[in-house]
């Protein structure tokens, strides 16, 4: 595994090099913070480690699902292990936003970008080399995938609190830990066919940083001097003016142009009326109903592929097929469940049947609760998909009522 090692750590210095150079630098991120970032992640690493080891150790606990359990094991990656590698993360970080390199939020971004990338490779490399199964590669993939994206997490919000004088970076930086712990339990405690539930976790983070840097680049008001505000604001749509703006269809296709996150964001706003709350009960309902139909429709398609959907407690490789597929389905459910919401309440905001997807996923991850652990695990991967996917869906309804 030796030999993997290496083009693991070489393949990573390919990645971050690339990174300096296409994102990083025309970002502003300064070339001896990036340096410092780069150096500091992979000496802290060894500490880390040590740190990591003895806390378990002292607890009594395993990251390892089949040796301590799920519930440790979930305890031990989101408890012990994220915490740890995030505030190292911070620590590596906060020299360089303390001399207010990191004011915009794509400079933040990079760094989270840089100083991730270059711990994770030096992680994955140690869990390769000690390591004899080329399964780590997946898992070491999981969980290097997610400590990225949860360090662009806190990065930017202490972006965002140094140019406005705000106060999100604690609330950010305990949403990093449970991103984390999330990738970490899937990387290290389940499985190895289960590395395919953090795909959903991952295309979230994928989109989302994709679509902050993209906004922070078109919106010039990013500010260069600490204390002082933006010029410029992003302009807002007024929710009264969001139906003629939805009613416009696409040059080259009868469906209205593709949502932006900026654009869902603002069609969530309802200040100019209160909440329809039976229509949020009427939602939470009409999402547990086609989740419901969709399942079954799945278990249709499996038994006419001849897929053996019981395997998927397993956890192995075989394992994968069947949850793709279910995860396909469960996923579709949400757009047509939120464009159907969305159609038939004739509201003027994707709030209701936003809201009313938020809570069928809330109960249906307390119900797993109870009768199936592993499916907590499931549900809590495509969480976080299945709300933007039926945001996306009731922007298309309101199009279309």
């Amino acid at each position: 595994m030796r030999v993997a090692s290496a083009i693991w750590i070489l393949l990573g210095l390919v990645l971050t090099w690339t990174s300096w150079k296409v994102v990083a630098r025309p970002n502003g991120l300064p070339r001896k913070s990036a340096f410092w970032l780069v150096i500091a992640a992979p000496l802290l690493m060894p500490l880390v480690s040590l740190s990591e080891g003895a806390m378990l150790d002292i607890l009594g606990w395993s990251t390892s699902a089949s040796a301590a359990g799920t519930g440790k094991a979930m305890l031990a990656a989101a408890a012990v292990l994220a915490p740890i590698e995030q505030a190292a993360l911070v620590l590596i970080v906060w020299p360089t936003y303390r001399a207010h390199r990191l004011h915009t939020r794509r400079a933040a971004l990079s760094a989270a970008l840089l100083v991730a990338l270059a711990f994770s490779i030096a992680d994955g490399g140690w869990l390769i080399a000690t390591s004899g199964s080329l399964g780590i590669i997946a898992r070491v993939l999981v969980r290097s995938t997610h400590m990225i994206g949860a360090a662009m997490i806190w990065a930017a919000a202490a972006s965002y609190d140094q140019n406005h004088r705000k106060h999100w970076f604690p609330l950010a930086w305990l949403v990093s830990v449970i991103v984390q712990g999330f990738g970490n339990h899937v990387a290290l405690g389940m499985a190895p066919g289960f590395c395919i539930v953090a795909l959903p976790t991952f295309l979230v983070m994928v989109i989302a940083a994709a679509s902050e840097l993209r906004d922070s680049k078109r919106v010039a008001a990013e500010v260069l001097v600490h204390d002082e505000e933006p010029s410029f604001q992003p302009e807002e749509v007024h929710p009264t003016h969001l139906q003629a703006g939805l009613r416009r269809l696409s040059r080259v296709s009868l469906l209205p142009e593709r949502p932006t996150i900026h654009q869902i964001r603002v069609a969530w706003k309802h200040q100019h009326r209160p909440a329809l709350l039976h229509w949020i009960a009427a939602g939470t309902v009409i999402c547990i109903g086609s989740l419901l139909a969709f399942l079954a429709a799945s278990v249709a398609v499996a038994h006419w592929l001849n897929m053996d959907l019981s395997r998927i407690d397993d956890g192995d490789i075989i394992a994968t097929g069947p949850m793709l597929l279910m995860g396909i389905f469960v996923l579709a459910s949400f757009p047509v469940a939120g464009y159907l919401v969305a159609l038939a309440s004739a509201a003027d905001s994707v709030f209701e049947p936003g809201m009313g997807a938020l809570v069928a996923i809330v109960l249906v991850i307390a119900l797993l609760s109870m009768t199936a652990p592993v499916g907590v695990v499931l549900a809590l991967a495509l969480a976080p998909l299945a709300f933007g996917l039926a945001c996306m869906g009731a922007w298309f309804g309101l199009a279309k009522s």
